[in-house]
């Protein structure tokens, strides 16, 4: 892509003074004030430094210096610009900052800002460190709408802002809003990393708005759009903005670049535009936090919100704990009452048929129980025992008779004359199956009785005559 453009550049010292009361200024930009050339720029770099005697100055000249001088001397020499090229000029500007350390053990680093934007074949690519911001404004509404895109800010009230701690509203005026999460320093262990984002969809009227936190103390996005979306000369725009923060406290410095001309032309269209501003290629950074300095009593004030706002995480966290643990309490409970299974019933097995010549089987009594389980009373025919046995084999009551608690063996023959008091002796350890076993031992013996039963009957029949 070709770009005809016009920039125009902000550099105010704001209300900042050094310790002898002179003014104080430790932002920087590149191109520098009054040095840009329409023509043939396409990079432009904002740092805002940080650390007062620690001298932040030096650390945003650093990074502008060298960032530069590297991707302007690999133009120089034919290559084209890649995101790789501006890894390289970050890696550089960081070894730059490392060899200008001006603190010593123990000391407070240095540090600055960093705000990127590259004008080339494929686009603009734009990149961040910390809370200066570059925006992608389409003047059309004059309102917050009008903005394609924004960095956002690596600060800690923006963290607070996004897991919902605090409204953005709250965010304006909150004690810690200077506090910013990424930082470009020197000697660091870990290397705090760029956000990086490279966009197509530019096109002849759009503006980019690069700009320290200084700029925006008094201006929200609404009033920046205002005053971009105004028919009035881009120099007039730069003086009202300039008006608009003059009575700001803190440097302030912005480039405004304005885009005249795209060749060739967008390719995308109105309607697949998001309804949001773009995100950028977000970049997991762990590093320290970077906390500026404060007075006294801004540092108090902060110091007691962060013990407020501790206090109130602790107390979620217990309540949390006790409820955690009174869930896994019932969960238990329930656990155990749903283990136990219901006590296993006896089923009663059909009764075995028995052999003939073997023992029946033997019925425990249930051990819960006192009485003695009623059995209906057995017929044996004259001159057989219970088990219709023939009394010639001389057994007797008594050895029938068992005591309550032990099995019960198969019923011993007994006298004639003697059945009734077999039976009753044997009532309380005969069960079912041993009636049901007697029943079917009868059954083989049947035949050899039949003469003897008959003769029985010829015998009393001549007796009644």
């Amino acid at each position: 892509m070709e770009f005809k453009l016009q920039a125009l550049s902000i550099y105010e010292y704001g209300q900042r003074k050094d310790k002898n009361g002179n003014p104080h200024q430790e932002d920087w930009i590149y191109p520098s004030l009054g040095t840009i050339d329409n023509e043939k720029d396409r990079l432009f770099i904002l740092c805002d430094g940080m650390g007062g005697h620690a001298a932040g100055e030096v650390a945003s000249a650093a990074v502008c210096e060298a960032m530069s001088k590297t991707i302007n001397g690999a133009l120089e020499k034919g290559e084209k610009f890649s995101e790789q090229l501006l890894l390289e000029a970050i890696e550089a500007a960081y070894n730059l900052l490392d060899e200008r350390d001006t603190s010593e053990d123990g000391q407070k680093k240095m540090g600055t800002t960093m705000t990127f934007l590259m004008l080339h074949d494929n686009g603009a690519t734009i990149a961040h460190i910390g809370d200066s911001r570059v925006y992608h404004i389409r003047p059309k509404t004059g309102k917050k709408g009008d903005v394609v895109f924004c960095t956002r800010d690596h600060s800690l009230v923006n963290d607070l802002i996004k897991i919902g701690e605090i409204t953005e509203e709250e965010a304006l005026n909150h004690p810690q809003k200077n506090v910013i999460t990424r930082a470009m320093m020197p000697n660091l262990e870990h290397r705090h990393k760029a956000d990086i984002i490279t966009t197509k969809d530019i096109r002849p009227g759009d503006y980019f708005y690069m700009c320290s936190d200084g700029m925006l103390e008094q201006t929200s996005d609404d009033n920046l759009c205002f005053m971009l979306a105004n028919d009035v000369t881009d120099e007039e725009k730069r003086d009202m903005l300039i008006k608009v923060s003059k009575n700001n406290r803190d440097n302030h410095s912005a480039h405004l670049i304005h885009i005249l001309d795209v060749q060739p032309a967008s390719e995308i269209d109105d309607a697949s535009l998001p309804a949001a501003p773009l995100s950028p290629r977000a970049v997991e950074d762990d590093g320290d936090v970077v906390k500026p300095e404060f007075d006294a009593e801004t540092s108090a004030t902060s110091q007691g919100v962060q013990r407020d706002n501790n206090k109130g995480r602790g107390r979620n966290k217990i309540m949390w704990g006790v409820l955690a643990c009174v869930a896994i309490a019932l969960l238990a409970l329930c656990g155990i009452l749903f283990s136990k299974s219901p006590e296993k019933k006896d089923v009663a097995q059909p009764p075995a048929k028995a052999v003939r010549g073997s023992k029946p089987p033997t019925a425990s009594r249930p051990a819960s129980s006192g009485r003695k389980p009623s059995v209906p009373p057995v017929t044996t025919p004259a001159g057989q025992g219970a088990a219709g046995a023939p009394a010639s084999e001389g057994q007797t009551a008594s050895q029938q008779t068992s005591t309550p608690n032990s099995t019960a063996p198969a019923p011993a023959p007994a006298a004639a004359g003697s059945s009734s008091q077999s039976q009753t002796a044997t009532t309380g350890t005969i069960s079912n199956t041993d009636i049901q076993n007697a029943i079917e031992s009868k059954k083989p013996e049947k035949s050899e009785n039949v003469s003897s039963s008959a003769e029985s009957r010829v015998q009393t029949d001549a007796n009644k005559k």
